[in-house]
């Protein structure tokens, strides 16, 4: 839905865009959404947990990644406009359940979702791509089950990173500001399991990690920057807070 503010109040509403993609229970929503630097709009679609076969078909919007104009309208340059079956919108396909989203100054897409038990991913989405689920998955379902025997297969994507056991991924922004310069060019990615933030930062090719907040001991589920640098962090629950993070000098 698109909307705008006047007064605290939300005017001229209109619907853009509607998934097909409809599940029984509200869960593996992903939900997230981000803007790309041509102004086109990138909106994740979880695989609704119950129908993780369809994140493999480009005739549904389960286990995908959308790209739409601001007006809801499909870029004429989407990988799979003129793919017979398959639904214009998609822009990315084979996600579990995204929780973050991240649209870069030079426009590259990172992106993180939950894995079941264990394989949160990692990714760098790039248009037309299968990134697997779940064909291809580090993970094991919450039974202790096997989803998939296999970790890779040719055609789908590797994350750059992966986390086993699961960490249970909930945010996600990249830190390029001055305030904190211990953070500065670092993705934070919140975490419910682990209880922390992931600092995560590019060296070289690798991606290293480090555990940072892990002292509040509370699920984080999100975490934001406000218009003049802060960063706030939630937690999760019903006496969840809203946390503002200061930076002290050594």
């Amino acid at each position: 839905m698109s909307a705008e503010l006047s007064n605290n109040s939300l005017i001229n509403k209109k619907v853009i865009f509607e998934a097909n993609a409809f599940r029984r229970v509200p869960i593996h929503l992903g939900a997230k959404i981000d803007f790309l630097p041509d102004g086109t709009l990138l909106l994740t679609s979880g695989d609704g947990f119950d129908y993780k076969e369809q994140a493999q078909s480009l005739n549904s919007h389960f286990g995908k990644i959308i790209r739409l104009n601001k007006d809801g309208s499909v870029p004429s340059d989407n990988p799979f406009v003129d793919i017979p079956n398959a639904l214009p919108e998609i822009f990315s396909y084979g996600h579990r359940n995204m929780q973050g989203l991240v649209v870069m100054e030079d426009g590259r897409i990172f992106e993180h979702e939950h894995g079941p038990r264990g394989g949160d991913e990692f990714n760098l989405i790039e248009p037309g791509k299968n990134y697997g689920w779940p064909a291809i998955t580090y993970g094991i379902d919450y039974s202790g089950a096997v989803i998939s025997p296999f970790t890779k297969m040719d055609g789908m994507e590797q994350p750059l990173k992966y986390w086993v056991p699961s960490i249970a991924p909930s945010d996600m922004i990249y830190y390029d500001g001055d305030l904190y310069p211990e953070l500065k060019n670092s993705f934070l990615v919140t975490a419910l399991k682990s209880r922390d933030v992931k600092k995560i930062k590019k060296i070289n090719s690798l991606f290293s990690e480090e555990s940072i907040f892990s002292n509040l001991k509370s699920r984080l589920r999100s975490i934001g920057i406000s218009p003049s640098g802060e960063i706030y962090l939630l937690t999760d629950g019903r006496k969840g807070k809203l946390l503002k993070v200061t930076f002290t000098e050594k």
